[in-house]
């Protein structure tokens, strides 16, 4: 495992039945994310870059569809995650699209 990702948050992942493969995508993402973060010099919250990542693709436990981000922003909420993880779960795949 990844030291971007918790225990616990893998355990959530799990527990929602996120792939093998849509978690260690998952912790790719929170790795980049994190880099690119980085690199900016701002001052960021570093552990919401890594968890909003992490749990981007939360609602691929029940599709790949388009829909999948706000699935999983529906999925975040009713496991008591922090609005702003279930805001970037939400957004990152309607990012331009209008």
């Amino acid at each position: 495992m990844s030291k971007v990702v918790s225990e616990d948050d893998l355990a959530i992942l799990l527990k929602a039945g996120l792939s093998e493969a849509d978690i260690r995508h998952s912790i790719l993402v929170a790795e980049k994310a994190l880099d690119i973060a980085g690199r900016t010099g701002k001052a960021l919250d570093m552990v919401l870059v890594a968890r909003g990542a992490v749990f981007h693709d939360l609602g691929k436990a029940l599709t790949h569809s388009y829909q999948h981000g706000e699935i999983g922003a529906e999925m975040g909420k009713r496991l008591g995650l922090p609005k702003a993880i279930t805001d970037i779960a939400r957004k990152h795949f309607h990012g331009g699209i209008t």
